[in-house]
């Protein structure tokens, strides 16, 4: 007797609904794409016990012909695809023509539709059609599913509880919400309404997707959110990007769509991650809601059974056009500034000028710098220095940082931050002051070698040397931050980050400069002086990005009186 044979259609429609239908979220996902597809412009979603016990979908489409009624429920039959070639030039939601199929399989369903001037009810158990009845119904389409996994036992077993089931849901819908803002989409949980998110006509597409974000990642995220609008190359980046400050250490609050498809994938979320460059520490994921919008023919979305992910055929032109989108996003809201100081006539540190004489308040001297734009000028008022925090006053760093006015700059991370963008900035140098001694500094022939490729770079950093006999390096100048016993050791720091990133075979000049200023910070800085401190503020405004260090850690935090009262509020110990 043979042991091989064919399958029976009910037990392939069953294995097929395994790989489509994971749970009811996965129905609700499969019916609301279907709905898109048909054109919908307001989607209503029902649930009744997280989706086991009923499922409704209602939508507004274009509806379904009498005479595609039966095959719409056969496996492989569908109104999106007909030749191999379309396969990788789709426009569809759906495209393979299991959805209906496999549904009707594991549960009883219900539908109702009406194209054009006519309205059909049907019936489907044990995934076959039963009856088909005149209706009557506007335009659409509605398709109830009801006891789902009813004849598959040990799936409905493997379920969550109603509740996890029913916020799996809701998150779904939330995704697809969020990747079509011109859909109006309602849901309803136990005959009660969740979300209901409207699309409004009057309003720009910015605007009613802002609209959702706030409804969905809450106000205090969405209102600092910095909206995207990048196009190159047939290529869009369309959405919004959370502050820095507000970055996680989950990736659950990011949203991702291409071509209005909710997808997930971490190598496009790291791409936009990358576009955060030193703002964003390495251990948190920013917060994102964005639609990448390119050519069909681009991508291949037959890779996952449920279409969760993608294969992008266009990933190294993808990249860039994510990293800039990012990066324009932030810098638009950062003017350069230019700074200028007149001087009062009293003590003046060399690398600043005072706008205004020195003024005493509560026998405390204060200091006011200001620094001019074309439109706006920003100012700030340093009032304490404590060991590596300098403590000063600005209202105009308030939109940027989202509180204050009161800010603490911690030292090591702004020169850390200055040291970067020496590396990175053709614009920026370290401040540097001169050895009465110069400092020798013998290395190896390899280390050599590695000096002598970035000898350019090393007096924007605040370092001016030059190659003294075959293995010597003479230091004549060094960064103003640093201890003389340090320079040494900094030098040579500098030359091992050049020796990873040779190790690593990677020529980005920001990773090198990244290592580099991290290296920095392991070293015990001295005791700055007022002057000092302030100097290096003064450098530090002139930056378009000054927020946070090489290593994601902030370079300005705010004194908020929340903290002040937990420290006040403290019980001794």
């Amino acid at each position: 007797m043979a042991t091989i044979h064919k399958l029976s259609s009910d037990l392939i429609n069953k294995i097929a609904a395994g790989e489509v239908i994971e749970d009811p979220s996965s129905v609700v996902k499969e019916l609301v794409e279907n709905a898109l597809d048909a054109k919908a412009t307001h989607i209503v979603i029902s649930v009744e016990a997280g989706g086991l016990r009923s499922i409704t979908v209602v939508d507004n489409g274009g509806g379904i012909k009498r005479e595609d009624l039966i095959l719409a429920f056969e496996r492989h039959a569908t109104s999106k695809l007909k030749t191999f070639d379309e396969l990788f030039s789709l426009r569809t939601m759906g495209f393979r023509g299991e959805a209906l199929s496999s549904i009707a399989s594991i549960a009883k369903m219900e539908v109702e539709t009406a194209y054009s001037d006519q309205a059909f009810r049907v019936l489907v158990e044990q995934g076959k059609v039963s009856s088909i009845t005149e209706s009557q119904r506007n335009r659409g389409t509605s398709i109830e599913v009801r006891a789902l996994f009813h004849n598959v036992p040990v799936r409905r077993q493997f379920q969550k509880s109603i509740a996890v089931l029913s916020k799996q849901i809701h998150r779904i819908v939330d995704k697809i919400a969020l990747a079509n803002p011109k859909i109006s989409f309602t849901l309803f949980v136990d005959q009660q309404k969740r979300s209901e998110y409207l699309y409004e006509s009057k309003m720009s597409l910015e605007n009613n997707l802002r609209k959702r974000v706030e409804q969905i990642l809450g106000n205090d995220l969405a209102s600092n959110m910095y909206f995207v609008n990048y196009e190159k190359d047939a290529i869009q980046i369309f959405g919004f990007i959370a502050h820095p400050l507000d970055a996680k250490q989950m990736r659950t609050k990011q949203y991702l769509s291409i071509n209005n498809r909710a997808i997930n994938s971490q190598e496009i979320a790291d791409c936009i991650k990358q576009g955060y460059k030193t703002r964003l520490s390495e251990k948190l994921y920013p917060c994102f809601v964005l639609n990448i919008t390119l050519p069909a023919v681009k991508i291949d979305v037959n890779v996952h059974p449920q279409k969760k992910t993608i294969r992008l055929l266009a990933n190294s032109e993808l990249k860039p056009i994510i990293e800039k989108a990012i990066s324009n996003s932030f810098e638009s809201k950062i003017q350069k500034k230019s700074v200028s100081f007149i001087s009062s006539g009293t003590f003046t540190p060399s690398s600043f000028r005072l706008t205004e004489p020195l003024i005493f308040k509560n026998d405390q001297q204060i200091l006011q710098q200001t620094l001019f734009n074309q439109d706006k000028h920003i100012s700030f008022k340093p009032y304490a220095l404590i060991g590596k925090y300098l403590m000063l006053e600005s209202h105009d760093l308030i939109e940027q940082m989202h509180s204050g006015p009161f800010f603490w700059m911690h030292i090591p991370h702004a020169f850390s931050k200055l040291l970067y963008e020496s590396f990175t900035n053709k614009t920026v140098s370290l401040a540097a002051q001169s050895l009465l001694i110069p400092i020798n500094i013998d290395i190896e022939s390899e280390q050599m070698y590695l000096f002598e490729r970035a000898i350019d770079n090393f007096p924007k950093m605040g370092l001016v040397c030059r190659q003294l006999g075959e293995n010597t390096i003479c230091i004549d100048q060094y960064p103003i931050l640093l201890q003389p016993d340090q320079v040494e050791p900094f030098f040579l720091s500098m030359l091992q980050a050049i020796s990873m990133s040779e190790k690593i075979e990677t020529k980005a000049k920001h990773q090198l400069a990244k290592q580099i200023a991290n290296n920095a910070l392991s070293f015990n800085y001295h005791i700055f002086s007022y002057e000092e401190a302030i100097s290096l503020a003064h450098s530090l405004f002139e930056l378009e990005e000054f927020c946070f260090a090489p290593n994601g850690k902030p370079v300005l935090l705010a004194v908020e009186e929340e903290d002040l009262n937990k420290l006040f509020s403290k019980k001794d110990r």
